[in-house]
């Protein structure tokens, strides 16, 4: 029968400092204050002269040296040679006196340039990932060491699962820092982008206007003088000059309305009113009796359902409902009365409204181009106008905050969607 084994004080101090030190490097969360933790009661344990805490990654040849105890031996060795501990550089198990190496190892020469004759090893992983290594120098009683040896192995599993926290939580914040870092950079780009672009805006809305503004008397006067000429020699000379003063005629006309919608479209941005309670009901009103001709020569019908009060220029939504109805007038189907449906419902902080029709309806490939200023997609044989309606609502919802959008199809009939923000 085998001898009771008994407890050293050596063994029994080793176990209860053990204990103390897996809840304390558990707790750990900052890589640095971590290590400075584990050298400290590590050489209190073991006695040894000098711990290192190293950290590195598997398949990185770096190394970094995350605390030394005593700090003044941080410098022990340089960083190329700190690698040289790691199991993957040096995976072969290491003697306790340096002075076994091998005369060609590596190894050997630092410690000695280190003044280190006595060393122990202790790689910490976690699931199978190469996270660190322990290093234990110049160890006052080499070969009694046993009981410090396993200590040290006995908390090899919990500091190695401190260790990958303590990093992960650092490479984490690092990550955040950088992501903050990156957000700042981007806001501050898109500020600047933002601000250019306002002002390049309004630098074109401002040209659009004095350009328009300044077009205008010089076209009144060639399209006075054009019209005297056809009041005054209309049917005196031959046809060929008849049918030359009727097309001067008729394009100084076409630019005058073109210049008189440039204008508009340039003042929807900077003559806009203040924005004030506004019901949409009654700006739907004004736009009916504006149209009140067109609607009543085409036979049209417009249904409308209730439409919400909100923040926005009364002027500019009655043409925003003006330009929409009466394009779902225009565009209307042969021999078919238009038929147009105004309605709105309230969607997560915004209205949607819908402005249905009967027309002839279009191809989606031209949903987006039917937005730009002066795009059409007929003759002004076939349908008069300037091409301007459209892109002045996309104009007014944006001013307002929202968005316009079409759904449609060719002799299906179309639905214009816009949204504008809820009151408060």
């Amino acid at each position: 029968m085998s001898p009771p084994h008994r407890e050293t004080p050596e063994s029994q101090a080793a176990g209860l400092m053990t204990v103390e030190m897996i809840s304390g490097l558990l707790a750990s969360t900052d890589p640095r204050e971590l290590g400075e933790k584990l050298t400290e009661q590590l050489r209190e344990l073991t006695g040894a002269r000098t711990v290192l805490l190293i950290a590195h990654r598997a398949g990185n040849a770096a190394a970094e040296l995350l605390h030394a105890c005593p700090a003044r031996r941080a410098t022990l060795f340089p960083a190329e040679e700190l690698a040289l501990f790691c199991p993957e550089q040096t995976p072969e198990p290491l003697p306790r006196r340096s002075e076994e190496l091998p005369p060609d190892h590596p190894l050997r020469a630092a410690l000695a340039r280190a003044g280190v004759q006595s060393l122990l090893r202790f790689p910490l992983r976690a699931g199978g990932e190469p996270l660190g290594t322990l290093l234990l120098l110049d160890l006052p009683v080499l070969d009694r060491m046993d009981d410090a040896v396993k200590a040290v192995t006995l908390l090899s599993p919990p500091m190695a699962l401190a260790l990958r926290n303590a990093l992960a939580r650092q490479q984490i914040e690092k990550q955040a820092r950088e992501i903050q870092r990156y957000a700042a950079e981007l806001e501050q780009l898109v500020r600047g982008r933002t601000a250019e672009l306002a002002r390049s805006n309004a630098e074109l809305e401002q040209f659009a206007y004095v350009a328009s503004h300044d077009l205008q008397e010089p076209l009144r006067m060639v399209s006075s003088y054009v019209q005297l000429l056809a009041h005054r020699y209309q049917d005196k000379l031959d046809s060929d000059a008849n049918e030359f003063i009727a097309f001067a005629v008729d394009g100084a006309k076409r630019m005058q309305a073109l210049i008189n919608d440039l204008l508009s479209f340039s003042r929807v941005g900077t003559r806009g009113k203040p924005f004030e309670p506004t019901d949409c009901g009654l700006a739907l009103d004004c736009a009916l009796d504006n149209l009140r001709v067109a609607i009543e020569e085409s036979g049209a019908t417009v249904i409308r359902a209730p439409l919400p009060t909100v923040a926005g220029d009364a002027t500019q939504l009655t043409e925003l409902f003006q330009n929409l109805i009466g394009n779902a007038v225009k565009f209307r189907r042969p021999q078919e009365p238009p038929r147009v449906e105004v309605a709105a419902e309230r969607r997560a902080g915004e209205w949607l409204f819908s402005v249905r029709d009967n027309g002839i309806g279009l191809d989606m490939r031209f949903a987006e181009r039917i937005f730009m200023i002066f795009q059409r997609l007929h003759t002004r044989r076939e349908y008069p106008g300037t091409g301007i309606g459209l892109a002045m609502c996309k104009k007014i919802v944006e001013r307002h905050g929202g968005r316009i959008w079409v759904e449609s199809a060719p002799g299906k009939g179309a639905t214009f969607y816009f949204t504008i923000p809820a009151s408060a």
